[in-house]
C-alpha cells in the first residue's frame, strides 16, 4: 500500500478520476476548505478531457425539443459565465473563444431540420440563435464550400483548450489549496457497507476510508455502478498544422452523410472530429483508442470538400477518445440514492458546456448543506436507476442520437 493512500485516511474527500469533472470538483472543494485527494488511473486529462475536439456548443443535438432546451439552458449559460471567471481566477489563458458555432445543412432535406432546431432553441429560451441562408453563412464562415446551403448559428458558442483548462484547475488546486494527486493508480472496487462507502481497493493496495467519495469517471462509470445507465461513445479527432489566423469558427455538419465537427484554436491549429469509420462492437468496443487509416482519410476528405479553400493543409496527429451519453443527455450530478458519503459527477456528453458548472454545483451541494445556486434535481444520479434501455449490439453517435431522440426524456 502506498504512503499517500495511508496518509489520506484523514482526507475529507477522495475523487476518482482526473479529468475535467474530477479536477474542477477538486478545485472547488479544496477552495472551500476540504482536504482532497484525486486518484487517477492514468494521468490528468488522459481520458475524454484530453481526447476531444475542444468545441463549446450549448445545444449540440438535432433531436432537442424546446422543452429539452429549456431544461438544459440554465446550466450551459451558467457554465459559460463560469469559464470566463475561471480564466481570470486561475490566471491562465486556456484559449477560451466565443466566436460562435454553426450547424450546417448540406442538402435540401436538412433545411427543415435546421429550421426546427432554430425554433426549438429559440422557444426554449436561447436568444442567441438564428437561421442563416447561404449569404449569412459566408459572413460567418467564408471558407466553407458550396455544399453549405443553410445553417443554425449560435453566437455565444466557441471553443477552448480542454487540456489547459483541466491542468490549470489541478495545478492551482495543488499549489494553492494543497490537494494531492495519485496518478497511475486504478480504483478496482468501492467497498459498500449499508449506506456508506467504507473502503477503496486499488491496484496499489486497499484502504479503509471515512470521508466523501466523488465518482468522476464519466464513460467508465459502469465499472462501479452498473445500475446507472450510461452509453460510451467513441470519437476520432485530428489536428492540423498551425496556420495563419483563419476565419474558421466552431462547426457541425452531416456533410458526406456522417456527423462531423470541428473548430480552430488560438494558436492556429484546426481540429476536426468524426465518428469512427468502423462501428464499435458493443459498449466495450468504444474504449478502443486505436485509429484506423480510414479514419484519417475521412478527415482529410472532409476538410478538402467542406473547406476547399484550405484543402492543402496537413493533418499532423489523430487520436481516439471516448465520451458518454445518458438517456436524456444530461449529466449525473449529486448523491447516489441511499448513500451518505457517495456522490456522482459523470455522464458528460458535452463536457466543455456542462463539466465546469456541474462540478461547481456539486461542490456547492457538499459545502453548503445541500443548497445550490441552480437546482440540481433534474441531474439526480438516481433518475434512471436500474432502468434498462435497449440499444443495438453495435452503435455509433448517429444511431445512439436517434434512440435518445425517440425516448425524448
Amino acid at each position: 500500500m502506498t504512503d499517500i493512500i495511508q496518509n489520506h485516511k484523514a482526507a475529507d474527500a477522495i475523487i476518482i478520476g482526473g479529468g475535467l469533472s474530477g479536477c474542477a470538483t477538486a478545485y472547488f472543494l479544496s477552495k472551500g476548505g476540504l482536504r482532497v485527494l484525486i486518484i487517477e488511473r492514468r494521468n490528468i486529462a488522459s481520458g475524454a478531457s484530453g481526447r476531444n475536439g475542444s468545441c463549446i456548443t450549448k445545444m449540440d443535438s438535432r433531436t432537442l425539443t424546446s422543452a429539452r432546451v429549456r431544461k438544459r439552458l440554465p446550466y450551459v449559460l451558467a457554465s459559460l459565465e463560469l469559464l470566463k471567471s475561471l480564466e481570470i481566477e486561475l490566471e491562465t489563458d486556456f484559449d477560451l473563444q466565443q466566436f460562435g458555432a454553426i450547424d450546417i445543412a448540406s442538402s435540401e432535406n436538412e433545411i427543415d431540420e435546421i429550421l426546427e432546431m432554430v425554433r426549438n432553441q429559440s422557444d426554449g429560451g436561447d436568444e442567441k440563435v438564428e437561421f442563416l441562408e447561404r449569404e449569412g453563412i459566408l459572413s460567418k464562415l467564408p471558407l466553407v464550400g458550396e455544399s453549405a446551403i443553410a445553417a443554425k448559428y449560435t453566437e455565444t458558442d466557441g471553443s477552448l483548450d480542454p487540456i489547459k483548462l483541466t491542468c490549470s484547475l489541478a495545478r492551482t488546486a495543488y499549489n494553492k489549496y494543497n490537494i494531492d494527486i495519485l496518478s497511475n493508480t486504478k480504483v478496482i472496487r468501492l467497498i459498500k457497507k449499508r449506506n456508506k462507502i467504507t473502503g477503496i481497493l486499488t491496484d496499489k493496495g486497499f484502504v479503509n476510508i471515512d470521508c466523501l467519495i466523488i465518482n468522476c469517471t464519466n464513460a467508465w462509470l459502469n465499472d462501479f455502478e452498473q445500475e446507472i445507465p450510461i452509453f460510451p461513445v467513441k470519437s476520432i479527432v485530428s489536428v492540423t498544422e498551425k496556420t495563419a489566423p483563419l476565419p474558421l469558427i466552431t462547426w457541425e455538419s452531416n456533410h458526406l452523410g456522417f456527423y462531423a465537427y470541428g473548430t480552430s484554436q488560438k494558436k492556429g491549429n484546426l481540429l476536426v472530429g468524426t465518428l469512427p469509420v468502423k462501428i464499435p462492437n458493443g459498449p466495450f468496443g468504444h474504449f478502443d483508442e486505436s485509429v484506423d487509416y480510414e479514419d484519417l482519410k475521412r478527415h482529410g476528405m472532409l476538410l478538402h470538400t467542406l473547406f476547399p479553400k484550405i484543402s492543402e493543409i496537413s493533418i499532423i496527429r489523430t487520436w481516439a477518445g471516448v465520451f458518454c451519453m445518458t438517456p436524456d443527455r444530461l449529466p449525473y450530478v449529486g448523491p447516489l440514492p441511499g448513500f451518505d458519503n457517495y456522490f456522482i459527477n459523470a455522464g458528460y456528453s458535452n463536457g466543455m458546456c456542462y463539466c465546469p458548472v456541474g462540478s461547481f454545483l456539486l461542490s456547492e451541494y457538499i459545502l453548503n448543506n445541500r443548497k445550490t445556486s441552480i437546482p440540481i434535481d433534474v441531474l439526480d444520479p438516481g433518475r434512471f436507476y436500474n432502468q434498462k434501455f435497449e440499444l443495438p449490439q453495435s452503435y455509433n453517435y448517429d444511431i445512439l442520437e436517434r434512440y435518445l431522440g425517440e425516448w425524448d426524456l
